[in-house]
């Protein structure tokens, strides 16, 4: 095992290796482990890939169901909805506060279960006491209570595109709520943020700036 952590290092990993996410950085490894799967060895007539073809006819078969590689943990969610794992707090639905849940942490996500239903997905944090909410798990309530989306901290991170500022900043000229607008953010749950986005800008190029009017477009 020593040795193989040694020729990784050398082989696949490599000095300064750097990428911007996950999934670089594993293409990229993906591509050096296939180079070096390319080479003959010393003394040999094949490549390793060919040797590996070879022996893999004698293996055993992969099991019909992969093994759920993840560290679970048994939580309560409080009252604002959040459970915490390893001092970060992970934010669910707002009809789960308040209940037992189970946690199911992978090396790049942190997946919440009520039971056999998976409730809510996160990436996961690694750096500590930190926040991570989903205002798709605030709607309902702020819905019911419009006046508070302004400093609710969920919509305070949600990094929405400028479009959606602009688009909220043009119904409040024209006299319309929150909770309008809080339906628009709703049809995130039909639709992508590119899909939405578009339509707000369309939507605020003729000057109809309610949920009606971006309703029709992403339904044309």
């Amino acid at each position: 095992m020593e040795n193989l952590v040694g020729l990784a290092q050398r082989y696949i990993v490599g000095p300064h290796r750097e990428a911007k996410t996950w999934d670089e950085l594993n293409a990229i490894l993906w591509q050096r482990c296939l180079e070096y799967a390319r080479r003959v060895p010393q003394g040999s007539t094949q490549s390793i890939l060919e040797r590996w073809e070879h022996e893999k006819k004698f293996l055993r078969p992969l099991p019909a169901r992969p093994f759920d590689c993840c560290k679970v943990a048994l939580v309560t969610s409080n009252k604002v909805s959040c459970v915490t794992f390893e001092t970060c707090r992970y934010s669910v639905p707002v009809h789960y506060a308040n209940r037992s849940l189970q946690v199911r942490a992978y090396w790049d996500r942190i997946d919440i279960y009520a039971g056999q239903e998976k409730i809510a997905s996160h990436p996961r944090c690694y750096e500590r006491n930190r926040e991570i909410l989903d205002l798709d798990h605030y709607l309902e309530l702020l819905h019911e209570k419009p006046g508070a989306l302004e400093q609710a901290k969920p919509f305070r991170m949600a990094q929405l595109p400028a479009v959606y500022h602009q688009f909220r900043a043009e119904m409040q000229a024209q006299g319309r709520s929150d909770r309008e607008f809080i339906e628009v953010l709703m049809l995130h749950r039909t639709y992508s943020v590119a899909q939405v986005s578009a339509a707000l800008e369309q939507a605020l190029a003729k000057r109809t700036a309610c949920y009606t009017a971006v309703e029709q477009l992403l339904g044309a």
